[in-house]
C-alpha cells in the first residue's frame, strides 16, 4: 500500500497513517494531549528500550522514539502494523533515531518472548489487559505507562500489579460532555 491508501492524521509533529480496519481516537486534539503527556513521562524516566503493546498505528511507539530506543510496537490488526511502519518510515528525523520496529502479533506472547524492555506501553481496548497483567507484574519492566478508557478494568488490571506503583496518573477528556474519558498512568516498579 502507499501512503494514498491512508489516511494522514498529523498530531503534534508525527504524521499517523489510518488505514479502514486501523482504531484511531476520533477526538485529535485530546490524543494529541495525550501523546505529547507521554512522551514528556518518557522522555524523564529515559528507558534504554519500549515495548508498545496494543500498539495500533504507533501513536504511542512513535512518540516514545523521538526520546527513548530502541521501541517495538506489537498489534493484532496486521493493517494497523502497516499503517505504524508507514508512519515510522516517514517519521521526522528517522535516520537519527534508534531502532523502530513494529509486528503483528499478541500482547501476552510478546512480553514472554525473551526481549525484555524497561518500558512497557498498553493502550488495550476496554476490556483492560485481563492476564496480561499479572505477566507485566512478573516482568523485568521498570516502568508501566497503561492509557485506559474504562476505569473499572483499569482498577481490575492494577490489583492484579502489586508490585507496581502509580507515580502519575493525567485525565484526558476524550469524549466532552459525556460520562468517557481516557487516563493515562505511569506506573514503578
Amino acid at each position: 500500500m502507499t501512503s494514498d491508501q491512508t489516511l494522514p492524521m498529523r498530531l503534534n509533529h508525527i504524521t499517523l497513517h489510518l488505514r479502514p480496519r486501523s482504531f484511531f481516537q476520533t477526538n485529535t486534539a485530546v490524543a494529541a494531549q495525550l501523546y505529547r503527556q507521554a512522551q514528556q513521562w518518557i522522555s524523564e524516566i529515559q528507558p534504554t528500550s519500549v515495548l508498545d503493546l496494543f500498539c495500533g498505528v504507533g501513536g504511542f511507539a512513535l512518540h516514545a522514539a523521538t526520546v527513548a530506543g530502541p521501541v517495538r510496537g506489537v498489534e493484532l490488526s496486521e493493517d494497523a502494523v502497516a499503517s505504524a511502519r508507514l508512519s515510522a518510515e516517514q517519521l521526522p528525523g528517522r535516520e537519527s533515531l534508534g531502532a523502530i520496529q513494529f509486528e503483528a502479533g499478541d500482547a501476552t506472547s510478546a512480553l514472554d518472548d525473551g526481549r525484555p524492555a524497561d518500558l512497557v506501553i498498553v493502550n488495550p481496548p476496554r476490556r483492560g489487559i485481563g492476564e496480561l497483567a499479572a505477566a507485566l507484574d512478573r516482568s523485568s519492566a521498570t516502568h508501566v505507562l497503561y492509557s485506559s478508557c474504562n476505569a473499572t478494568s483499569l482498577a481490575a488490571d492494577l490489583a492484579r500489579m502489586p508490585s507496581l506503583r502509580v507515580t502519575r496518573a493525567r485525565l484526558f477528556d476524550m469524549f466532552p460532555q459525556t460520562r468517557h474519558h481516557e487516563v493515562l498512568l505511569l506506573l514503578e516498579r
